[in-house]
């Protein structure tokens, strides 16, 4: 299997995992297309499938972190596996999938998100994008990724968050 292959089965697993542990695995199936128009969206499941794209990329980025300061041993490999699974989630069309219908203001589910990130959808992918080249460059260099890498992947992190997530 290529790696282009291996990245993209990656992808479509974690995917299908968030999906299913979200409980949006039949909304996702029954929709036709690329985007979910917000109407035919459950609110609060979307928030949740939200959450639970982040949970990966931050759970991958953290245990990254935490191997590469000495903070938890990890057997040689650990650190490009934990990388291989921040490459998968930090996928643009996964963000995309999981912001595209505009639920501000529906739904119970408490969340942080700010209403600008759909008021300026454009800037938002953009900085998932951003995301995106911070890991492919901490991919190119696999094992041999050292925690300045990682900052700047954290970096992209500070950025999105600082313009598009309320506290």
């Amino acid at each position: 299997m290529s790696h282009r292959t291996a990245r993209l089965a990656a992808a479509a697993a974690l995917g299908l995992a968030i999906a299913v542990g979200a409980g949006l695995a039949p909304t996702l199936w029954a929709t036709t297309g690329s985007e979910a128009r917000a109407a035919d969206v459950n609110a609060d499941a979307q928030i949740k499938y939200r959450k639970s794209v982040f949970r990966a990329v931050g759970g991958a980025a953290n245990n990254i972190a935490a191997i590469m300061k000495g903070d938890v041993t990890a057997p040689e490999g650990q650190k490009a596996k934990y990388i291989a699974v921040l490459a998968a989630a930090a996928d643009p069309a996964l963000i995309e999938t999981a912001f595209k219908p505009d639920t501000s203001g529906q739904g119970t589910e408490k969340t942080t998100v700010s209403g600008k990130i759909w008021s300026d959808f454009d800037g938002f992918m953009a900085k998932a994008r951003d995301l995106e080249k911070a890991v492919a460059a901490l991919s190119a260099k696999g094992e041999d990724a050292g925690f300045d890498d990682m900052k700047a992947v954290f970096g992209t992190c500070k950025a999105c968050h600082d313009a598009y997530r309320e506290r």
